[in-house]
């Protein structure tokens, strides 16, 4: 699991001068040093990368898993607030994930269906292109 980190740091680093790959490579981190890959410290993140460790989490949290059902907005953001307390995630991080949740119906976004719209789109052109050779 962890691995993916490393790995979406190697995958990307020919982009290393895009202002989003620190943040991307970092979402894992923690501002007390306990996260991965780097065991960075609060001081040695960006707010960018502080913004996207919250909102990863909130993400996770969101969406279903194998293991769990995806829980509600308020659980999630208790879950949140318990790791800004325990000092794993930034505290104005959570404050504008806070601002942003507010502001979302969240009964009717339903995330990831335009991505599985297009990929559907494009599973359906591959079979009509190969056909057989698909399958």
């Amino acid at each position: 699991m962890r691995k993916h980190v490393y790995f979406s740091y190697l995958i990307l680093l020919p982009m290393n001068k895009e202002e989003w790959f620190l943040p991307a490579v970092r979402h894992h981190e923690r501002i007390d040093g306990s996260g991965y890959p780097f065991k960075l410290k609060g001081e040695e993140m960006s707010p960018e990368d502080k913004i996207l460790q919250v909102a990863d989490v909130f993400s996770a949290l969101m969406e279903k898993r194998p293991y769990r059902p995806k829980m509600d907005v308020e659980k999630a953001m208790n879950i949140i607030r318990d790791e800004v307390k325990e000092g794993k995630l930034d505290k104005e991080a959570f404050e504008i994930l806070g601002s942003t949740v507010r502001e979302l119906n969240f009964e009717e976004l339903e995330v990831g269906k335009e991505l599985r719209q297009e990929m559907k789109s494009f599973l359906d052109r591959v079979v009509e292109r190969f056909g057989d050779y698909v399958l």
